[in-house]
């Protein structure tokens, strides 16, 4: 890990943002992962992971984004996959 620092987000919860030196950001609330609404995980490819309180969750979209492939997690529970033909 190369860097981090706690902040507080625009809901005003306390945070902490951790950069590693391979450039992928983690946000966490009392150690999970969280960054509600935005992506809790993004990688320096432009792949992003939603977290609410440490589970994948996302209501508006993939909760997991890899490449063309869409993930869908409803609190913790996988619903279904994607192939975002605009990214083939």
């Amino acid at each position: 890990m190369d860097k981090y620092h706690r902040y507080q987000s625009e809901l005003g919860e306390k945070s902490t943002k951790l950069v590693y030196t391979n450039g992928t950001i983690e946000f966490q609330n009392f150690g999970r992962l969280h960054n509600y609404p935005d992506p809790a995980v993004i990688y320096p490819n432009g792949d992003t992971e939603f977290w609410v309180q440490g589970i994948r969750h996302r209501d508006d979209g993939p909760a997991v984004t890899i490449g063309n492939k869409h993930y869908y997690f409803k609190v913790g529970e996988f619903i279904k996959f994607e192939l975002n033909p605009s990214k083939i």
